[in-house]
């Protein structure tokens, strides 16, 4: 099943684990196994989507300084540029009973539009 997760751009394979992984490396918001990175195809061609779980409530300065350091390492470590990155809350991230990420439930409850999106918090 490893295969079915694998996410291709530019006829390129990536393991959606390299995307995961760098990821967790530019926050310490960011907590182990609360990143997944899919692909979507849109208009014949691959996207890449980044879902994030973060366990606080995050302001929309923070959450723009946070989409914007995650692009620029993404472009840095793989020359990638993500799509759409989106802050889901805690237990956002769909895992099997044995803590192991869902994929491809996430990506489709992307596409359903029913990941539970973390609020922003107003500037104060």
């Amino acid at each position: 099943s490893r295969y079915k997760d694998l996410i291709i751009i530019h006829g390129k394979n990536y393991a959606p684990q390299d995307f995961e992984e760098t990821v967790i490396e530019c926050s310490e918001l960011i907590k182990y196994n609360s990143v997944i990175a899919f692909s979507l195809d849109e208009q014949e061609e691959e996207k890449l989507i980044i879902v994030i779980q973060l366990h606080k409530v995050i302001t929309i300065a923070q959450n723009n300084e946070l989409v914007k350091n995650i692009k620029k390492r993404l472009l840095t470590t793989h020359g990638i540029t993500a799509h759409n990155i989106v802050f889901v809350t805690r237990h956002g991230i769909p895992l099997t009973t044995s803590g192991k990420l869902q994929r491809r439930r996430c990506k489709q409850q992307y596409l359903s539009g029913t990941l539970p999106l973390l609020p922003l918090a107003d500037e104060t």
